[in-house]
């Protein structure tokens, strides 16, 4: 939602959006991540306290994952 400066008050809007012009994922910004997790129709176990990173969109089901970029070890680009 980055290229879509959002306030925690507009969520819904987005998410209506992305439901009717059939986006199919949406990267969450830190300072939304606890928000827009009550929004959504599922919550993957991948979810940190409510904390929600990725929304992905399958048929109309908003699911919830959090990945911590933090934590992702470096993967080699050449073999």
């Amino acid at each position: 939602m980055a290229k879509y400066p959002t306030k925690p008050d507009q969520l819904p809007e987005r998410l209506s959006e992305m439901f009717h012009f059939d986006r199919r994922m949406y990267l969450v910004g830190e300072d939304l991540q606890e928000s827009v997790g009550q929004l959504l129709d599922e919550l993957d176990e991948s979810t940190d306290e409510g904390k929600v990173s990725t929304i992905k969109n399958e048929g109309g089901i908003f699911i919830g994952f959090f990945q911590n970029i933090d934590t992702l070890a470096p993967q080699p680009v050449l073999p």
